[in-house]
């Protein structure tokens, strides 16, 4: 009788291959499933009930009435509320989203169109102070193609009175390059447009900045300015050799004259300003009168090193160090300051008596510490 082969058994590897592509097909084959599943009329309000539940540590949170549309390309958000600590400020009956979420996968916000037919901001937000230390830059890139609000409108709340403008603009920030362009304009006189083309690669550093704001604006509020101001910033050249210059004024006050230089990644403004208008107290004293201004310094991974220099009639200060905008802190800084006129620091009526005897205490004062 003739004995039957022994039937050889496969390699366990190549079981093992098979097995596991059996469960990449069914794994692909759920998330498929999700991935339908969260874009039907269910999934939305699913997706809009987290959103509305998710509240920031500052207090703001976002409310959606319901998502229209495909979440994957082209959304409608319904009645979007932005919330605070009193309730929604911001309001928008309807907004248009054009967007590439899976972008999100490389590390990108890339959006080709937002926008809105009407866009109302009630009031001022109220928020609370953040108890996190977390970066004041963000840490992915941005890609909006078109942002655009037909109907800008500034409720009674902000400024006394009810006003109208409109919003465009578009944004493309990622390594290595920077492009911004945004108008902004409302019937009551605020105007605002910043155009920014930076692109290091191509040696290209283009900008122009206008701020415009009357006494009482939505922007004089929002900063807290006591008169009518006008900011202007212009510049053009290359990254090798870029100058420009920052003029600003508050009501009748030049507020800056400045210049602004950029060589081969060190930048420099130098000029003057009159800042003591802008705060209050024993801080405008000190800075009353023109305030020569040099600041020279280098920016490379979120982090700026340089010196400034003040120079005005009643202080000096020299500020030496790094910012850290990623981790939110200082490095290394060291301030110094020298008080030319003591008397500053009192009443009006005592200075003039106090000054040169203030002078003689500060230098005697100095001077014991140093031979102690």
């Amino acid at each position: 009788m003739t004995q039957a082969p022994a039937k050889r058994r496969k390699p366990w590897w190549r079981r093992l291959l098979k097995e596991l592509a059996v469960l990449l097909v069914l794994l692909a084959g759920l998330v498929a499933l999700v991935l339908i599943g969260i874009n039907t009329s269910p999934g939305k309000r699913f997706l809009a009930d987290q959103i509305n539940g998710y509240t920031l540590s500052s207090g703001i949170s976002v409310k959606i009435g319901r998502i229209e549309g495909s979440i994957y390309n082209e959304a409608v958000l319904k009645n979007v509320e932005v919330h605070d600590l009193e309730g929604a400020f911001l309001t928008s009956p309807e907004i248009r989203l054009d967007w590439a979420p899976f972008a999100w996968l490389y590390n990108t916000l890339h959006i080709d169109e937002v926008s809105a037919e009407t866009l109302t901001l009630e009031r001022l937000p109220v928020t609370r102070p953040s108890e996190e230390d977390g970066p004041l830059l963000p840490g992915f890139d941005i890609y909006i193609g078109a942002l655009e609000v037909e109907e800008l409108i500034i409720g009674e709340a902000v400024t006394g009175e009810r006003q109208v403008g409109s919003l465009r603009g578009s944004a493309d920030i990622r390594s290595g390059i920077a492009k911004v362009d945004l108008q902004a304009a409302l019937d009551g006189g605020d105007r605002l447009a910043l155009r920014l083309d930076s692109e290091p690669d191509a040696d290209k550093l283009d900008l122009g900045a206008r701020v415009v704001t009357p006494e009482g604006g939505v922007i004089a509020q929002m900063l807290g300015l006591p008169d009518a101001a006008e900011l202007t910033v212009t510049g053009e050249g290359s990254w090798a050799e870029w100058k420009g210059e920052a003029n600003a004024t508050l009501g009748p006050v030049q507020l800056a004259d400045l210049d602004l230089t950029a060589r081969g990644g060190t930048y420099t403004i130098a000029g003057t300003m009159r800042p003591a208008r802008l705060v209050q107290g024993t801080l405008r004293e000190l800075l009353a009168g023109t305030q020569n201004v040099r600041a020279t310094g280098t920016f490379d991974k979120r982090v700026a090193n340089g010196e400034v220099r003040l120079d005005g009639p009643s202080l000096e200060a020299v500020l030496r160090g790094g910012v850290d905008l990623a981790a939110n802190r200082f490095d290394d800084l060291a301030v110094a300051a020298e008080l030319k006129r003591p008397a500053a620091l009192l009443p009006t009526g005592t200075r003039d008596a106090a000054d040169d005897a203030l002078k003689r205490f500060i230098v005697f004062g100095i001077y014991g510490k140093t031979h102690i």
